[in-house]
């Protein structure tokens, strides 16, 4: 009976140690995997851009996500690099500068007012009422595009085309209008506050800063 005893206690302690082996492992294997997870999280979100096709390219760095543009010398998935003009600047012809009749372009980039959104443009499209030249630098290498213009923010209205700056393209919307909308051409796209609602103030973002027309409402008891 005592021989019985001891075995079993000894059985005990040994099943007990090996338990506590397999927790120490297991705990172990979760911080060593650690690292490979996270290098595998980062690749996953890696995959979210997309490449771009044969046949398109895209020259400017994330995260501006841009789409991809038309490259006829493209032969690989993911080109970031076209033979030409890209978005943002013209190309202009120099053959004249040639004796031996070789032909060749140089790439100048849109002036303040114009922007290119296609490669090999020989000539920039002005800015639109309600835009203005980009003064956004690219979030990765603080470089300014003019691939597109920036627009007037809501509450606000083009005054004229190939405006340079900000204070140059846009105006407020007048007392008793707003805008919820960016890059409006003119103040006719200004909307009135509905019918018994007003706003004295100017540059009104939404319909919701109308309040009632007290006034109105007393003159028409």
């Amino acid at each position: 009976m005592i021989l019985f005893f001891v075995s079993y206690t000894i059985f005990s302690f040994f099943v007990l140690f090996v338990l506590s082996v397999f927790s120490v492992l297991s705990v172990l294997s979760v911080f060593s995997v650690l690292p490979v997870l996270s290098v595998l999280s980062r690749i996953a979100l890696s995959c979210r851009c997309k490449l771009c096709p044969i046949g398109f390219y895209n020259p400017f760095p994330e995260p501006r996500n841009r789409d991809c543009y038309s490259c006829l010398t493209a032969r690989r998935f993911g080109e970031n690099d076209c033979e030409g003009c890209d978005p943002g600047r013209f190309k202009v012809d120099i053959s004249h500068l040639f004796d031996d009749g070789t032909k060749g372009a140089e790439c100048h980039q849109c002036p303040s007012g114009w922007f290119s959104a296609k490669q090999n443009v020989v000539v920039c499209e002005e800015c639109p009422s309600g835009f203005y030249t980009n003064d956004i630098p690219s979030p990765n290498d603080g470089i300014i595009y003019f691939d597109r213009c920036s627009s007037c923010g809501r509450g606000k209205h083009g005054t004229k085309t190939k405006a340079i700056n900000e204070t140059e393209s846009c105006a407020k919307c007048p007392s008793g209008q707003y805008s919820e909308m960016e890059g409006i051409a003119s103040v006719g796209d200004c909307i009135g506050c509905p019918s018994g609602r007003w706003s004295s103030g100017i540059g009104i973002k939404q319909e919701s800063k109308c309040r009632l027309n007290f006034r109105s409402n007393i003159s028409n008891v």
